[in-house]
């Protein structure tokens, strides 16, 4: 499974990025949670558990990545966990560096190489939920 962060501004673009085909060699799955918020106890308690039980994260980097509370914890939680992580910038007409972060273009190849790199990212029933 791949753990999808993004900035809670970025929400119509994360469910673009849920939509596209990444012609993967293998099926996976893409889990995120909607609500941005890490002073809600049931958020966080959730959220690490959706990230402990991911095998690595993709993170939609935009304008809105760095002021983002609840996509900083997720990208801090992923790596305290070891998670591979690949960020895409999510808007084509601005491009934050972000440091830390391999960045790949919207569309391009490196997603589905990053995604067929990771080894359990397979779901039980073998179909392919993006």
């Amino acid at each position: 499974m791949i753990f999808v962060s993004f900035a809670v501004e970025d929400e119509h673009r994360e469910a673009s990025f849920r939509a596209q085909s990444f012609r993967t060699r293998d099926p996976f799955v893409l889990v995120d949670l909607a609500v941005k918020r890490p002073d809600d106890r049931t958020w966080v308690r959730r959220a690490r558990h959706r990230i402990e039980g991911c095998d690595a994260v993709i993170a939609l980097v935009s304008r809105h990545t760095r002021s983002s509370e609840g996509q900083s914890w997720e990208l801090r939680r992923a790596r305290e966990e070891g998670k591979p992580i690949l960020g895409v910038w999510a808007d084509p007409d601005h491009r934050p560096p972000f440091a830390g972060l391999t960045m790949a273009e919207w569309g391009s190849p490196e997603i589905a190489a990053f995604i067929d790199a990771i080894e359990c990212c397979k779901p039980e029933w073998g179909a392919r939920l993006p």
